[in-house]
């Protein structure tokens, strides 16, 4: 009963309720239920709930697929049917809002709410948007003015669909505070990637003025040698900086990918640890990571002297 009422409140919130929570909403109501349970549970439901989750596969075609890709768009959505209901039903529901979406921001957010259904399958996500018809497809993934940006776009899109969304949007409106976010919502693996997509103006607003970012996580005096310490390392390598411009955010969470970041270099952190201001050298030194990386460094090699030996180590 539980299921089947949130079922049908995503299915008859159509104007209200957000697409992407409407799809979280039934993921987590449909997880671990059978293809024949789902199934039953639909039937049970009015006819316009039961289309609003099942859409027709032939009006979906109708009004979504590209003239020329009409075959690849009913394979994509074949290719559904084959996920678990928790999945399939969540990005069928997607594309009937996309279907029924009559401005380019209610295209976003079915757009969205797609990324988002199809997080953990995300090879079926860029199938799906290169066979949309233009509107839909540049609501989801709008072009970006570099031609190379557009093409690296896709590496994103099908290991992280909302993030390369997200992303996409965000290069395209220049703004830098959304692509903060993509990047502290992204997989540690794929944050430099995406920071090397990056316009320079976008990166620039992002970290700021190097000099002001290193003396806000400085301690008092030691900003130089902060800046020194950096430079000895890798000065080509960005995530020091952007793990520490996380680390001073408002935001908890990204806050918390700064950390993460920056203990993918241990020997970074542990390096620059005691030139940190108190609050954040407290938030680091109990990653073990970054702890373990700290012993193994002499007391005196823990700042600028440590150059040396850090470089040796690389």
């Amino acid at each position: 009963m539980a299921a089947a009422s949130t079922v049908l409140r995503a299915a008859a919130r159509l104007a209200t309720d957000p697409v992407a929570d409407r799809c979280a909403a039934l993921a987590q109501a449909l997880a671990d239920r059978s293809r024949e349970e789902t199934d039953a549970l639909l039937a049970a439901l009015p006819d316009d709930a039961h289309a609003a989750l099942r859409p027709d596969s032939d009006a979906l075609v109708n009004a979504l697929a590209h003239p020329n890709r009409r075959d690849a768009f009913r394979q994509a959505l074949d290719s559904l049917d084959a996920l678990p209901p928790s999945v399939a039903i969540p990005a069928l529901h997607t594309l009937d809002a996309l279907m029924q979406a009559t401005t380019p921001s209610d295209r976003r957010y079915a757009g969205e709410g797609l990324a988002q259904a199809l997080r953990a399958h995300g090879g079926r996500f860029p199938a799906i948007v290169d066979a949309l018809r233009d509107a839909p497809r540049t609501a989801i993934l709008p072009p970006l003015r570099s031609a190379p940006r557009s093409a690296a776009i896709r590496t994103p899109a099908s290991a992280d669909p909302p993030v390369a969304h997200r992303l996409a949007h965000a290069l395209r409106d220049g703004n830098a505070a959304v692509v903060l976010d993509a990047l502290a919502d992204s997989s540690l693996e794929k944050t430099l990637h995406l920071w090397r997509l990056l316009p320079d103006t976008i990166r620039s607003a992002i970290l700021g003025d190097g000099d002001t970012l290193l003396a806000d996580v400085a301690a008092p005096g030691r900003a130089d040698s902060l800046a020194q310490t950096l430079r000895g390392w890798n000065a080509d390598d960005p995530l020091p900086l952007l793990a520490l411009r996380m680390l001073i955010d408002d935001d908890e969470a990204r806050r918390a990918r700064g950390a993460a970041l920056l203990a993918r270099r241990p020997d970074v952190a542990a390096a620059i640890l005691p030139l940190l201001r108190e609050d954040l050298h407290m938030l680091l030194e109990h990653d073990p990571r970054i702890a373990v990386a700290g012993a193994d460094l002499p007391p005196s090699r823990l700042s600028v002297h440590g150059r040396g030996r850090a470089q040796r180590r690389r």
